[in-house]
C-alpha cells in the first residue's frame, strides 16, 4: 500500500478522475475526427461530445447522493470497468445517434467516477496538489494523444482514440489497489487543520461554483474549434496538431508547479488572475498569424493548468467532508459540456471571432466570481 499523503499516492489518485475526463482534453481531436466521416457535420460532432459531457454531469449529480453510502474502492472498480466497456463498444459504432447514446452512457459512469475521485482527493488533504497532478496528467496524455493521432485521423478516423482511452482505464484499474483506505467523513473533518468559518460561506460557495462553471464554459467554447480555426487561417494539419499538443504539454510543468507551490501566495492571484490570463490567451487566437496562434495556444495551456486546480480546491476548502467537491465535479462537467454547444450554435460559416469573443466574456465573468471566493478564503486563513 502507498502512504496516503505521498506523491506516489497522489499520482495514482490523479489517474482516477483522468479516466473520466481525458476525452475532454482531446475534444478538438474527437470533434475533428468525427467530422471526417460523411455521417457527421460540425454540429452533430459537437453534439456527440456534449452528450459525453452532459452524461458526466448527470453522473456527478448521482455521485453526490451515493458517496456517503457506497464504499469508494469497489465503486471505482465498477465505474472504470463500465467506462472501458463503453469505449470498446464505441469502436464498432460510427453513426451519430448510436454514438451519442454510447457517449452519454460513458459520461454517466465517468461523472460518477469523478464525483468519487473528488471526495477521495478532498479527504486526502491539500486538494490543490492532487488536482494539479491530475491536470498535469491529463494535459500530458492529451498532448501525446493529439500529437500522435492528429496526423492520422484523415486516414484512420476516430477508432484509435477509443483504444487509447481504454488503455488508460486498464492502467488505472491495475494501480488503484495500491491506494490505502482514506478516512470516513467524520475523521476527515476532525483532521482538517483549518476549518472554514461559516459567516459568509454560502455566497462563497455559490460564487465558487459559478466561477468554475463560467470559466469552463468559456474556455471550452473558445477551444473546441481550435483545429478548424487553424485550418480556416490556412495552417497545415501537422502545424495545427503539434501546436495544440504543445499547448497541452506546456501546461504540465505549470500544473506541477501548483502542486509544489500550493497556497504560499494565497488563492486569489492564481485562481482569478489565472482565469483573466486565460482570456488573454484566447484573445491572441483572434489574430490570423502563425505566431499568435502558437502563442495563444501555449498561454492557454499554461494558465488553464494553473487556474482549474485552484478553482476546484477552493470548492473543496469550503467543505472538508468531500460532498461539496462532488458538487464541484458536477459543475466541472456541465461547464465543458455547455461550451462546445454554445460554440456550435455561434460558429455558423466559420464565425470564429464571435465564438472567441463569447468565450472570453464568459471567462472574465467567471474570474470575477472566483475572485470573491478566493478573497474570502484568503481572509479566513489570516483570521
Amino acid at each position: 500500500m502507498l502512504e496516503p499523503q505521498s506523491i506516489a499516492a497522489r499520482c495514482v489518485l490523479a489517474l482516477i478522475p483522468t479516466v473520466g475526463l481525458l476525452y475532454a482534453y482531446v475534444s478538438p481531436l474527437i470533434i475533428s475526427a468525427l467530422e471526417q466521416s460523411s455521417m457527421f457535420t460540425s454540429q452533430s460532432a459537437a453534439v456527440v461530445f456534449a452528450a459525453n459531457m452532459y452524461g458526466a454531469a448527470a453522473g456527478s449529480l448521482l455521485a453526490i447522493g451515493l458517496i456517503r453510502y457506497l464504499p469508494w474502492r469497489p465503486s471505482v472498480y465498477a465505474l472504470i470497468t463500465v467506462i472501458f466497456a463503453v469505449d470498446f463498444i464505441s469502436t464498432g459504432h460510427h453513426e451519430p445517434l448510436t454514438l451519442t447514446i454510447l457517449r452519454f452512457t460513458h459520461g454517466l459512469a465517468a461523472g460518477c467516477l469523478i464525483g468519487f475521485a473528488a471526495m477521495i482527493i478532498t479527504r486526502a488533504g491539500q486538494a490543490e496538489r492532487t488536482f494539479a497532478i491530475a491536470v498535469a496528467t491529463q494535459l500530458l496524455l492529451g498532448g501525446t494523444i493529439t500529437a500522435l493521432l492528429a496526423p492520422l485521423i484523415d486516414s484512420v478516423g476516430i477508432t484509435p482514440i477509443w483504444y487509447v482511452l481504454m488503455g488508460v482505464s486498464a492502467l488505472t484499474l491495475c494501480l488503484v489497489p495500491l491506494l490505502s483506505d482514506y478516512p470516513p467523513v467524520t475523521e476527515s473533518t476532525q483532521h482538517n487543520p483549518q476549518p472554514t468559518p461559516r459567516g459568509k460561506r454560502h455566497p462563497a460557495v455559490l460564487c465558487a461554483l459559478a466561477g468554475l462553471f463560467l470559466y469552463q464554459v468559456g474556455q471550452l467554447a473558445a477551444y473546441a474549434y481550435v483545429f478548424e480555426m487553424g485550418q480556416a487561417y490556412g495552417f497545415g494539419g501537422a502545424f495545427i496538431g503539434w501546436t495544440v499538443a504543445l499547448s497541452l504539454w506546456v501546461g504540465v510543468p505549470s500544473a506541477l508547479f501548483v502542486a509544489y507551490w500550493s497556497t504560499r501566495s494565497g488563492r486569489l492571484l492564481p485562481s482569478a488572475g489565472g482565469a483573466l490570463l486565460t482570456a488573454f490567451a484566447c484573445a491572441m487566437l483572434l489574430f490570423q498569424f502563425p505566431a499568435s496562434y502558437v502563442v495563444g495556444n501555449l498561454l492557454f495551456g499554461i494558465f488553464f493548468s494553473i487556474t482549474v486546480p485552484y478553482q476546484l480546491a477552493n470548492i473543496s476548502e469550503l467543505d472538508p467532508t468531500g460532498q461539496l467537491a462532488s458538487v464541484g465535479a458536477l459543475v466541472n462537467s456541465i461547464g465543458p459540456a455547455t461550451g462546445p454547444v454554445i460554440a456550435a450554435l455561434l460558429i455558423g460559416q466559420g464565425n470564429f471571432a464571435l465564438v472567441l469573443g463569447t468565450g472570453i466574456s464568459l471567462i472574465v465573468c467567471g474570474a470575477a466570481f472566483t475572485a470573491y471566493t478566493a478573497g474570502y478564503l484568503d481572509k479566513s486563513r489570516r483570521i
